[in-house]
């Protein structure tokens, strides 16, 4: 199984309210570095620390993604909800389509054909996996999912997820139109996030009855299977956009209580077997959201908030996304050089991430400066509600 991995950066809405929730990003791309290190040292198959307290808290670097998942969620459906509690029109779906895949596409396309392009000298090579990466679908096919660059399959769920916000936000932000009261707006947005939780509940609940194995990817990998963790960042999104963002050390506090033992709960879930294992990402995807919430309302002034704006955790959350993308490429390499490990223990274990993070971190960096920042600049050549930007006067000739 591959490991999860940071979906690319959301600008989020009113970034300084919202400041300090890309640093989450950095210090989860980290721990993906650090899991799939222990993963590649696996003896036959089998993690080396299995059945100790370190293994659990190695393994749960899995449940990253839910945060990833709920983070991506909790941003983008923000100015959808916004505009609908409000009753105004919705941002453009096109639009709003064009500037996730300016952020997204460029990147992503560079990482999978120049990775794929290494391991396929002959062609045609293996052009169905390359296919399936380049129309985001992997995730459908059991075989291919986790090959080319394994943690792209989170990439296939965010933008399959993308088209279904786009979709869902535009109708409910239309319905909201026709109602006069606030209160029926609220209730009718809060409509998407309790069925989305519903559903990947439901999907979960239903493999589970249906006896799926863990090894049924695309049963417990695709979209259908993370919408309750999306859900969650939705109904975040709601809360935000109802009360605002002022802080609120109460409701903060209130946030935060729930956050720590469903996390944990998490954890202890992936040492289990069953419907508890399987729904260890639901209780992740769950306390993330309440973690996010906690931050958002504790204020820009928080502690939390100014560690999370750190520099060197604001530099991790900036190449985020450059770092994830190239960094399990890079160890599959690296780990063919006589310097990488070749036995399983925490010594080797460190020495592994201290020989991956640095250059992962020195790719990623060229990497955004390269790519993704240029990139960017093409977001910029229209406004918010996708009308080409005047970058002249009138009349200039």
């Amino acid at each position: 199984m591959s490991a999860p991995a940071p979906g690319p950066p959301v600008d989020p809405p009113g970034a300084g309210r919202l400041a300090g929730l890309e640093g989450y990003r950095g210090l989860a791309a980290v721990g993906v570095v650090v899991f799939h290190v222990y993963q590649e040292l696996r003896v036959d198959g089998a993690y080396f620390l299995a059945g100790t307290r370190a293994h659990a808290w190695l393994y749960a670097l899995d449940t990253l993604v839910d945060l990833f998942f709920a983070l991506s969620a909790f941003l983008l459906a923000l100015p959808y909800l916004r505009r609908a509690v409000a009753g105004e029109r919705p941002q453009g779906a096109l639009e709003f389509l064009r500037r996730r895949a300016v952020r997204v596409v460029p990147l992503y396309y560079l990482v999978v054909t120049v990775v794929w392009a290494s391991r396929n000298a002959d062609l045609p090579g293996e052009w169905r996996d390359l296919l399936e990466h380049l129309t985001f679908t992997q995730v459908l096919d059991d075989q291919r999912i986790f090959s080319t660059v394994g943690p792209a399959w989170s990439l296939a769920v965010e933008v399959q997820f993308y088209v279904l916000l786009a979709l869902v936000g535009s109708a409910v932000c239309a319905a909201c139109r026709r109602l006069r009261r606030r209160g029926a707006r609220i209730g009718a947005a809060a409509l998407p996030g309790v069925l989305l939780v519903a559903a990947g509940l439901g999907w979960k609940l239903a493999a589970h009855a249906q006896g799926r194995p863990g090894t049924d990817w695309s049963t417990w990998f695709s979209l259908p299977a993370k919408l309750d963790v999306f859900g969650f960042g939705v109904l975040l999104a709601l809360l935000v956009a109802v009360r605002g963002t002022g802080p609120s050390r109460v409701l903060s506090a209130a946030l935060l209580a729930p956050a720590v033992p469903l996390l944990l709960a998490a954890v202890w879930a992936g040492t289990r077997d069953g419907l508890v294992a399987e729904l260890r990402h639901t209780a992740a995807g769950a306390g993330f959201a309440c973690l996010l919430g906690a931050t958002v309302l504790a204020g820009a002034g928080s502690r939390a908030v100014r560690a999370l704006q750190a520099r060197p955790v604001a530099f991790l959350g900036l190449i985020s996304y450059s770092l994830y993308l190239w960094h399990e490429p890079l160890m599959l390499w690296m780990a063919g050089l006589p310097v990488w490990p070749q036995r399983s223990s925490p010594a080797t274990l460190l020495l592994g991430v201290a020989l991956l993070l640095p250059v992962a971190v020195l790719v990623g960096w060229a990497s955004y400066w390269v790519v993704e920042h240029p990139a960017g600049a093409l977001r910029r050549t229209r406004t918010a509600d996708g009308r080409p930007r005047q970058y002249y006067g009138e009349g200039a000739g």
